[in-house]
């Protein structure tokens, strides 16, 4: 089980690599023509789309996706995706999701990745044990990196830095030129002071998505890239440089898909809470009232 869904997460990133490779500064990017397709090109046209920050264009082809192959997990699993990250309507990422799940034509990588997003969502509604269940099922069926990733996350909330740590780490093994996990890995090598260490992640990621210290890019970057960065330089205690790179990420087109809550609650910004200049920022982005949910994040020990 674990070597097919390896298998098939491999083909797709290959027919994403292999179709679209990554933009450079000034590269005219053609916009997605949609037409009678296979399923692996219409995920990576949808793929590509995100990396130029065209996502109208990427729904499309996920949209497509759904209409040619209803019956196939994968493109219900990218469809829930793009809903949840992209148009921030978690109602009908969570129906996606469910159809993914429940998918005739399953594919190992598609269910897990449906489940951590069912899971990811729970998690910011403060659904803390249904979470669990959705992750670990998700985990049992095919391992992978984004999972990881949530769990760091929600552990490092719930203050468990040990299972948070955890995580990041099997992020990292799973995925290890993903800028986003060798960010939550640096924080937690931080935290455990292995700051060389640390320091040698931070970097290799901004190399990794092509940002530099101060969130400065010429291509797009994935803005979880820069909200992490700034995490990392927080748990530093580097506040001027944590502030500038918050800064790049609400300057991003897809900084809402996180509520304020999410900042308040995060231990990598606990040092910030009370400043002036963070809490202008999220007053500036994310008013009060702007979140839907935001319940403190607890695990049973």
């Amino acid at each position: 089980m674990r070597l097919t869904c390896v298998l098939g997460a491999l083909l797709l990133l290959f027919l994403a690599a292999r179709e679209f490779p990554r933009l450079t500064a000034g590269t005219a990017a053609p916009r997605l023509e949609i037409q009678d397709t296979t399923l692996a090109e219409l995920a990576a046209s949808g793929v590509a789309a995100e990396r130029r920050e065209d996502f109208a264009a990427a729904g499309a082809a996920y949209g497509r996706a759904i209409q040619r192959f209803p019956r196939h997990a994968q493109a219900w699993a990218q469809y829930g995706e793009y809903l949840r990250f992209y148009a921030h309507d978690e109602a009908r990422a969570q129906a996606a999701f469910e159809r993914a799940v429940q998918a005739p034509v399953a594919d190992p990588a598609a269910v897990a990745f449906a489940l951590r997003g069912l899971g990811d969502m729970a998690g910011r509604r403060g659904d803390l044990p249904r979470a669990i269940q959705y992750l670990a099922q998700s985990l049992e069926i095919c391992p992978l990196a984004d999972t990881h990733r949530t769990l760091c996350h929600l552990h490092g909330c719930a203050g468990d830095f040990e299972r948070a740590a955890f995580h990041s780490q099997r992020a990292v093994e799973l995925a290890p030129d993903d800028p986003i996990a060798l960010l939550l890995h640096a924080s937690q090598l931080k935290r455990n002071g292995r700051s060389a260490e640390a320091q040698a992640a931070f970097e290799r990621a901004l190399r990794l998505a092509g940002c530099d210290p101060g969130g400065g890019h010429e291509a797009p970057v994935h803005c979880c890239v820069l909200l992490n960065a700034a995490g990392f330089h927080a748990v530093c205690g580097e506040r001027e440089q944590a502030l500038k790179m918050l800064a790049a990420f609400f300057d991003t087109p897809n900084h809402r898909h996180l509520p304020r809550t999410h900042f308040l609650e995060d231990p990598d910004f606990a040092a910030l809470r009370s400043d002036s200049a963070f809490t202008g920022l999220l007053d500036k982005y994310l008013p009060q009232g702007s979140c839907l949910h935001g319940r403190a994040l607890q695990f049973s020990r």
